[in-house]
């Protein structure tokens, strides 16, 4: 299941930035992120803690929601991301 918290990251950095995940053959290869339009670019913290986000939940996200067309359910993330 994606976590809310993603679609609130993802609706917040919709104005600034848009993650893309490169895939191949079936398998998540690279996560990109990168600015829209003339939209300020994300600060540097920022961009880190969603790129770690998206690297940590990356199958998850792809599978459930572009895949399977799941609903976004709500999962609570209470220690930190490596």
């Amino acid at each position: 299941m994606i976590t809310n918290l993603f679609m609130y990251m993802l609706k917040e950095v919709s104005v600034k930035a848009r993650p893309k995940f490169v895939i191949l053959n079936g398998k998540i290869i690279e996560v990109k992120i990168k600015p829209v339009g003339n939209a300020k670019p994300l600060k540097s913290a920022d961009m880190r803690n969603l790129h770690k986000f998206l690297i940590n939940y990356s199958e998850q996200i792809v599978t459930d929601f572009f895949v399977l067309k799941k609903s976004v359910s709500f999962d609570r993330i209470s220690k930190r991301l490596k």
